[in-house]
């Protein structure tokens, strides 16, 4: 395979981590700066969707990849960015999604990847 550790150059896998939405976004008008505060708030109300389970989730996938393959890989934590950002959804409709104009967070994270893997690259 092209991304098999060995031929890194070739390829880069990159995997972003499943961020959960916030129950009641309409009440955040700020972002958090408590981790173990969001976190609770969505252990408590965000059963309905699941979301109390993302971060296991992501968990199980992270060491499943490292137990059992041969590729080279990347991780996107988009979890720690977007769970303490409560105040990006356009509530009432979406707690999930971050859908705010200008919020180019993950162009960001990936152009920063992209510019750490190659920019080291002989040409």
């Amino acid at each position: 395979a092209k991304c098999s550790k060995g031929k890194e150059d070739d390829c880069l896998l990159i995997w972003r981590t499943t961020v959960p939405g916030h129950p009641d976004c309409i009440k955040h008008a700020e972002p958090s700066s408590s981790l173990d505060e969001m976190e609770e708030i969505i252990r408590v109300n965000g059963s309905n969707h699941h979301w109390n389970e993302f971060s296991h989730q992501n968990e199980l996938v992270l060491n499943t990849w490292r137990q059992h393959t041969n590729l080279s890989y990347e991780v996107m934590d988009a979890y720690h960015v977007n769970i303490l950002r409560p105040d990006l959804h356009t509530p009432p409709k979406d707690c999930l999604h971050t859908c705010l104009p200008d919020d180019d967070t993950y162009s960001w994270l990936l152009h920063h990847m992209l510019r750490v893997k190659y920019s080291n690259l002989k040409s």
